[in-house]
This record gives C-alpha cells, sequence and structure tokens, in this order.
C-alpha cells in the first residue's frame, strides 16, 4: 500500500502536490497483481487502517488525504493528529484510542464523601470526584 501510495504521489502534477483519498490507493494496490485482488481485497480497508494506525504515513487534518511525505504543516502522522485534535488521548499499543488523563477514584471514598456532612472536607476533596474531566472509578467496593 506504501509503494501505491508513493507511485501516486510521483504522478501528480507536480509530484507530490496533493494527498490521495483511500479509494484511488485501493485501487492502485489492487491493480498490482491478481494476488492482491483475490487476496488482500476484502481485507485492504482493515490493513490500510493498523497501517495509518501505526504511523507508517502521514495523514491531513481531516483524516481523509494519505500521502508518504509530510506535503505541509497539516499533513500530521495519526498520533500527531489525534494529539492534535483530541488532547490528551493517546493510541496505545493495541490501536485503541485511550484518553490518558483519565483519573481513577475509588468508590468507597466518594460515597464517603457523599455521606458526610464535613462542609470543610467535601471543599476540599471536591475537585477529585467533581469536575470537567472523565472520572472512573476503581470497581472496588
Amino acid at each position: 500500500m506504501v509503494r501505491a501510495m508513493d507511485e501516486l504521489g510521483a504522478e501528480q502534477s507536480p509530484p507530490y502536490s496533493h494527498g490521495n483519498y483511500f479509494v484511488e490507493i485501493r485501487k492502485k494496490f489492487l491493480s498490482y497483481s491478481w494476488v492482491h485482488r483475490a487476496f488482500f481485497s476484502d481485507l485492504c480497508e482493515a490493513l490500510f487502517t493498523i497501517a495509518a494506525r501505526g504511523d507508517y504515513w502521514y495523514i491531513d487534518s481531516n483524516f481523509a488525504l494519505h500521502s508518504t511525505r509530510r506535503l505541509n504543516d497539516s499533513y500530521r502522522t495519526f498520533s500527531e493528529n489525534l494529539a492534535n485534535k483530541w488532547p490528551g488521548y493517546v493510541l496505545s499499543s493495541s490501536h485503541h484510542i485511550e484518553n490518558s488523563t483519565d483519573r481513577l477514584v475509588s468508590m468507597d471514598a466518594l460515597l464517603s464523601l457523599l455521606r458526610s456532612r464535613d462542609i470543610s472536607g467535601y471543599e476540599r476533596d471536591k475537585d477529585l470526584f467533581f469536575g470537567p474531566q472523565a472520572r472512573y472509578t476503581t470497581g472496588i467496593s
């Protein structure tokens, strides 16, 4: 797929002037041999997605155009685009998008805070449990 993408970029006038859409890359990739058409035609989208998420090439800011070269400042790797669009989110080693800034809270501590009548303790600890950032319980109570 990288070869197909690179050849499509070289064929542009001028060479490497803009990215390529997935449909163009897929068509070029499948034209290489009957093996590609027979075995990879159904897997092309999955392989393409895995390779893009693995930062094998550059993608525009809309995740639509792809290129083997960084054509301008809007072309970044998948991880760079992810960090730019959604700060705090990262791609895990299993290629799942995760929020790296999530906070875990103890369910027992949360219930204790809610049951307490200690206003000063509530004011002191409320930012640990409430706010715009996502919080998840440890699941242990």
